[in-house]
């Protein structure tokens, strides 16, 4: 009787959370999720989670950064990006030049946010680095002119 209240409620809530909210009930397990090349962010790898990052709406998107791998200073028109390392350490730093002392060391659980428009860049060393990006698109990579 008690799993079947839990079930019922469960049930309920997902169903709240849809009508409610508007929002679509989406689980991924890491193993399940699909990995594409984007040749618009710098060639590596992306997952999207939710969303569409080409529409004016909220998305959010794994990326994967191979180790020994150099971001050069670039920017982006989206809005409200939010950034979590959830592995790997990355270096990372604001500015339209690449200036290796000021990369500051952002381990894995690290938060950061990426101001509409301000050029970063960034590093990683020895491991690879994913990161989970929400924003609200349309998204866009934009280099900076001092490269």
């Amino acid at each position: 009787m008690c799993s079947k209240r839990m079930f019922l409620c469960g049930f309920f809530i997902n169903l709240l959370a849809v009508n409610v909210f508007g929002l679509p009930i989406i689980q991924w397990l890491p193993e399940t999720l699909e990995w594409h090349e984007n040749p618009k962010l710098h060639g590596l790898q992306t997952s999207i989670l939710f969303g569409n990052p080409t529409l004016p709406e909220s998305y959010v998107e794994r990326i994967r950064i191979p180790a020994n791998f150099k971001l050069q200073p670039h920017s982006h028109q989206d809005e409200g990006r939010r950034v979590t390392i959830l592995s790997g350490t990355l270096y990372y730093a604001f500015g339209k030049t690449f200036n290796v002392s000021q990369l500051k060391m952002l381990p894995a659980g690290s938060f950061f946010t990426e101001p509409k428009a301000t050029p970063h860049y960034a590093e990683t060393r020895e491991q690879e680095v994913i990161l989970q990006l929400d924003a609200i698109g349309p998204t866009s990579t934009e280099y900076s002119s001092s490269e």
